[in-house]
């Protein structure tokens, strides 16, 4: 993961628990983890320097504690995962005071109740009738006469009755039939079938426009319903005139409810007191800190990422220090008693933090549960505070009495509302109607996305269905892309359809009744109504219901109090906030005490060992930046299958991370081979856990190598979070196919892994080097001896110079070698081979492919093939790229391990050939040894002895590959392509023409084309495609122009590369990835595959012949029956597909093998085939022993 900054106690976040892995007591133990599975080589590695860790950062504290430049409060927000911000506040808020008169309180207030207890209905009748009188006096009754006209004139016309449908009535008919016949729900003919299909098929752009007005559908009803609000205050009106006429004794009895309310609040003045603490104020204030402190969280980034019990962690430094493993490998046999007692502060304080601690997650845990509950208690308290004088309350009940007598009289109605009554429920059911589909508007475009549909109705309208009968063409549809979710979203306009039939039916009902004289003379009865003028007049007077809303209020919260246990709840949250406080304050204390007695023995302090590490903080700090790196990578290898599960994803689900997610670079990686890239991913960890096992309990000298080899594993290069973007993206779509879900629980769990490890390389080498200075430290203060060279007599010096002066002679003729351009190439290839970078070797590998070739083989793979130990030799010395596949899907260590040729086998593992490899039959090499042989003879079963003692020899041995040579620029072969600006082309031709040539060649190595203005090569031309297949180097047409200008740009081709091609109008991003799949090798991407073309008069058999041939598949002479062929088979790289591959263009009746029940064939048109190639997706056959596509065998 990726590092920013380092807090104060950041490594004790990545340190993990448990004793040393060599303690002879307790190992199993020691092995396990929390969940009892055997903890990995990495892991138990891991634990012996956390070891270290824990007690460098303790030393580090002591010494930064002493010089008082700790910051205690940052570190003890990272300990609690609390907000720093808040931690003062602590000191400062103390609600204690509650506790001491709460109870007196509520006892006060248990006697206002029963007081009280006979007035509880009569508080609630009016409490109730206050507030429907609240929101009618504040309501708006007047009705604007012309917006009455201006909405039914709107409605009328004839695009709005359209518009409020949503869609097109007939295209929702045409969507509704066509799914019904792909999923067979209607009994229909077979011409009618094929109708329906075709028809939606043709006008495609009317489902487009259809989509359109299904986005835009709430823009559209939002400013008539602005308009319609007219009709609202109408049916309010008429609503609030129907309530008083029902409540009309009530409300005119509703001055004698206000003498009873001003009665009781005389009730209660003789026991009430105003409390002497507010208990609203002070216990919210508690609760809202708690609140502020945990969503808050100091660092909360690493905590969330780590998750340890930080000040478990603190407690284990002791521990640590009288570990087996410390007490030999640090301190070298002698005593640490000196050391532990230099860190008596730190122990202290890991007491004192220890119970914070306790009491801290009691304060946490309490409130996260009882906080909403606690909340509810107070805002009955916080009803009081808001109305406590008691006396201006009954004040003010006796002036609304006083306004209300004066405004309210009588609400017995006389107007007539029965043809509103009749006739209003028309417009009240077109009104839900619309609202009903806006609602499916809304949801629908919430719960797919269109770009997917835009996809799926590209690839509808791209078949040919002429030639087909009604169920192929079923089935043809059924096959385009993104079919499922097409047919899904086609299925939700049967509702759609409802809602415009109902829309309909509502409309005409509507227009059956002249509304507009309706509501014109409801508007005019609401004017008259005696309720409607008894509420304008109140609200002219200010009536203040509030008033009487809140003198209810306040009575009832006191009742409440006085009749609830709630106040327990209340002290009880009270108390455990102050015990709490009592140990955050007792940390304060202490720390403060531990600086005054710095000062006070500032030369006892001097002499602490802790002080002799010279800034143990920076470099206790690198550590814990390269263990958090660490951690990192053991999170990953313990999520290895699952990371290895994402390469097998559903095809669907792989067309939507690679089509439609928002992260470029997440689109980019799952458009080309997720699965090949995910299995190095998954090797490396498995390498590094491998390595791990040796420093296991080892010493200071070699433990800081780990992180060395760590660097080893670079994960995926460019993309971070891949799998949280890609979880984002499947957990925003409503699917239930179990694929699907398996997807998505799968990213879900890998969705916190940060795979790109390069970034984390520079602090594992910083890691590395602080182990260095911790060594230093720990020799000097345990006096570990270092061993002395001595002079044993005067010949020696004579001996030093002499070697001096032979050794400035023969470096002065290695300068002299290094200015000639062979010294400088064999300097590089030196310096490349011991200290360069990854990118370094992939820029020579590029050129591997003709680097490596001879008369159109590969050259180690044929000197293994011909048993020619002296050309193996000499391939490897050169820097062939030793793991290339031959076409059978194996390398040159599998071929010569399988065969066994022992001394081949030992040159390939010493130069850096990788044992890990699987082949197609998923078979490491050194699991087919001799394999190739049905009989044994003595002399072969000597070779097998052979090649497994020299593979359990290296075991643990790892090789630097050689360096390949420089591909020079003179035996470029470049060709430009005839889309080429022909000016320009000459002029290139004509400078550069002993490398340069106007006719292709199989020795070409440069493809020189032209690119659109953002450098994409957009080609219709299988040939121009064919380069690409063949691993050409695809180069821009500027690079020719840049080399007229400066020669020196001719050597500079990897700055002019082509990375993605357009065809048939879709963009792929896999040209580097056919380069560097070629140039290096890779197993054949059509390894396993029969294809068969059935196109009648082809006129891109050839190209398409060489393009099959190139990629390891077979091309047949005659269309391929089962017979031959092993049921169940897939091709290697395709697991998904049956590996039958037939390319027509649906000329011949193929359905038989459409609907073959083994799914043995895959279907494709030229175009599909084409597209198949160069989004170079890999799914990889699993299976231990995958069963091969021929009877026989695929070799």
């Amino acid at each position: 993961m990726k590092l920013h900054k380092i807090p104060f106690l950041l490594p004790f976040i990545i340190f993990a628990k448990g004793e040393g892995v060599i303690d002879p007591k307790g190992v199993s133990e020691a092995r396990r983890d929390a969940r009892g599975a055997v903890k990995s080589h990495l892991e138990l590695a891991y634990e012996t320097i956390n070891k270290l860790s824990r007690v460098t950062l303790a030393i580090a504290y002591e010494a930064a504690a002493i010089q008082q430049s700790f910051k205690f409060r940052p570190a003890l927000g990272e300990l609690l995962e609390a907000n720093l911000a808040n931690l003062s506040t602590i000191i400062t808020h103390n609600p204690l005071t509650v506790n001491n008169h709460l109870d007196g309180i509520v006892e006060r207030y248990k006697r206002i109740y029963e007081s009280t207890n006979g007035d509880k209905d009569d508080l609630l009748r009016i409490l109730k009738l206050n507030e429907d009188l609240m929101t009618s006096v504040s309501s708006d009754y007047v009705v604007n006469k012309t917006k009455i006209h201006d909405f039914f004139d709107h409605l009328g016309n004839n695009s709005t009755i359209s518009r409020l449908k949503g869609c097109n009535e007939t295209h929702v008919e045409m969507i509704v039939e066509f799914w019904n016949v792909i999923n067979e729900k209607k009994a229909a003919n077979e011409d009618d079938k094929k109708i329906a299909i075709v028809t939606l098929k043709n006008r495609i752009p009317e489902v487009r426009q259809c989509m359109t007005s299904i986005k835009e559908y709430y823009s559209f009803v939002y400013p008539i319903s602005k308009v319609g609000e007219v009709f609202r205050n109408i049916f309010s009106a008429r609503a609030t005139v129907e309530l008083f006429k029902k409540k009309q004794i009530e409300y005119e009895n509703f001055p004698n409810d206000l003498e009873k309310l001003k009665n009781i609040a005389k009730k209660i003045i003789k026991d009430w007191e105003a409390p002497q603490v507010d208990v609203y104020k002070e216990v919210s204030m508690t609760v809202q800190l708690h609140k502020d402190m945990v969503q808050n969280k100091t660092m909360a980034v690493w905590l969330s990422l780590v998750g340890y019990g930080l000040i478990e962690d603190l407690k284990m430094v002791r521990e640590d220090l009288n570990s087996v493993w410390f007490k030999e490998k640090v301190a070298n046999g002698k005593s640490i008693k000196f050391l532990e007692n230099s860190l008596e502060a730190f122990f202290k304080f890991s007491e004192y933090t220890g119970k914070l601690e306790t009491t801290w997650i009691k304060f946490k845990a309490f409130f996260k549960a009882e906080r909403k509950n606690l909340l509810e208690s107070l805002s009955f308290y916080s009803s009081i505070n808001q109305c406590s004088d008691v006396a201006s309350g009954e004040g003010a009940i006796e002036n609304m009495k006083k306004i209300y007598n004066g405004c309210w009289k009588g609400s017995a109605q006389t107007e007539d509302f029965a043809r509103f009554d009749e006739h209003s429920k028309t417009l009240s059911d077109l009104n839900s109607t619309i609202f009903e589909v806006l609602a499916w508007c809304n949801e629908t475009v919430k719960q797919n996305d269109f770009d997917v549909m835009e996809t799926a109705l590209d690839s509808l309208n791209n078949l040919n269905l002429e030639n087909l009968n009604p169920q192929e063409t079923i089935n043809e549809v059924r096959e385009i892309q993104n079919f499922e979710d097409l047919n899904d979203f086609f299925e939700r306009f049967l509702r759609f359809h409802l809602l415009q039939k109902k829309y309909d039916t509502d409309y005409q009902l509507l227009h059956k009744v002249n509304l507009v004289d309706v509501m014109e003379e409801t508007a005019a009865n609401l004017t008259k109504s005696k309720s409607i003028a008894n509420l304008k007049c109140l609200k002219m007077k200010e009536f203040q219901s509030s008033k009487i809303h809140s003198t209810v209020e306040f009575i009832t919260s006191v009742r409440r109090i006085g009749n609830s246990s709630d106040h327990k709840k209340i002290k009880d949250a009270v108390k455990i906030y102050s015990d709490m406080r009592t140990d955050y304050v007792a940390v304060e204390k202490f720390l403060e005490e531990t600086r005054r007695q710095s000062k006070q023995n500032e030369q006892l302090t001097k002499q602490n060992p802790v002080l002799k590490f010279k800034h143990s903080m920076k470099i206790a700090t690198k550590l814990a930046k390269g263990m958090i790196c660490l951690r990192d990578l053991i999170e990953s290898y313990k999520l290895r299958s699952e990371i290895l599960n994402s390469a097998n994803y559903d095809n669907g689900v792989n067309d939507k991370i690679a089509n439609f997610n928002e992260n470029k670079q997440v689109k980019e990686f799952w458009s080309g081979s997720p699965g090949y890239l995910l299995e190095h991913v998954v090797r490396e960890l498995d390498n590094l856990n491998m390595e791990a096992r040796k420093y296991i309990g080892s010493d200071l000298g070699t433990i800081g190598t780990l992180f060395d080899v760590a660097t080893n594993v670079s994960g995926i290069k460019g993309v971070d979070l891949l799998f949280e973007y890609v979880h984002d993206q499947l957990d925003s779509y409503d699917v239930k196919d179990k694929n699907f879900q398996m997807a998505k629980k799968n990213s879900e769990n890998l969705a916190e892994l940060w795979l790109d490890f390069t970034v984390n390389h520079q602090d594992l080498r910083a890691a590395s080097e602080s182990i260095k200075d911790i060594k230093e430290y720990f020799d000097e203060i345990f006096k570990v001896n270092k061993s002395e060279k001595v002079f044993v007599n005067s010949y020696l010096g004579v001996i030093i110079i002499s070697f001096g002066i032979l050794f400035a002679i023969v470096l002065g003729g290695l300068i002299a070698y290094g200015l000639t351009e062979s010294g400088r190439n064999k300097y590089l290839i030196w310096w490349i081979y011991w200290f360069g970078k990854p990118e370094a070797f992939e820029k020579r590998w590029r050129y591997s492919l003709f680097l490596d070739k001879t008369d159109h083989s590969n050259s180690l793979l044929e000197a293994v093939r011909e048993v020619n130990l002296t050309n193996v030799a000499n391939c490897v010395k050169k820097g062939a790229f030793i793991n290339a596949y031959n076409r059978h899907g194996n390398t040159a260590l599998h071929l010569a391990t399988k065969r066994l040729y022992p001394d081949i086998v030992e040159i390939l593992i010493k130069n850096g050939a990788d044992r890990t490899l699987l082949n197609v039959q998923n078979k490491k090499p050194e699991e087919i040894i001799g394999t190739d042989l049905d009989v044994l003879r003595a002399d072969q079963k000597a070779k097998i002895e052979k090649i497994k003692n020299i593979y359990l020899k290296y075991q643990n041995k790892k090789f630097r590959i050689r360096v390949p040579e420089l591909f020079p620029v003179s035996s470029f072969h470049i060709y430009a392509d005839k889309s080429t600006d022909d000016k320009l082309t000459n002029q290139f031709m004509e400078v550069f023409k002993s490398i340069a040539s106007n006719e292709p060649q199989s020795s070409t190595t440069h493809c020189i084309v032209k690119t659109s203005r953002n450098g994409t090569l957009e080609t219709d031309s299988l040939e121009s495609l064919l380069w690409i297949f063949n691993g050409t180097i695809i180069v821009k047409e500027s690079w020719m122009s840049d080399c007229l200008k400066n020669k020196k740009n001719i050597a500079k081709d990897y700055n002019y590369l082509v990375e993605n091609v357009k065809y048939n109008n879709v963009v792929y991003n896999t040209v580097l990835k056919w380069s560097e799949a070629m140039s290096k090798g890779s197993a054949p991407y059509l390894y396993g595959v029969y294809i068969a073309i059935c196109l009648g008069d082809y006129a891109n058999l050839n190209t398409m012949t060489s393009i099959i041939n190139s990629q390891g598949g077979t091309l047949l002479d005659a269309f391929p029956t089962k017979n031959y062929y092993n049921v169940g088979s897939h091709p290697y790289f395709h697991a998904h597909l049956g590996p039958l591959f037939i390319i027509t263009d649906g000329q011949y009746n193929l359905q038989e093998y459409k609907n073959d029940p083994d799914k043995m064939y895959t279907f494709f048109t030229e175009a599909e085939f084409i597209n198949f190639m160069l989004k170079r997706e890999i799914n990889i056959d699993r299976n231990p022993n995958p069963i091969s596509v021929a009877v026989g065998g695929d070799n």
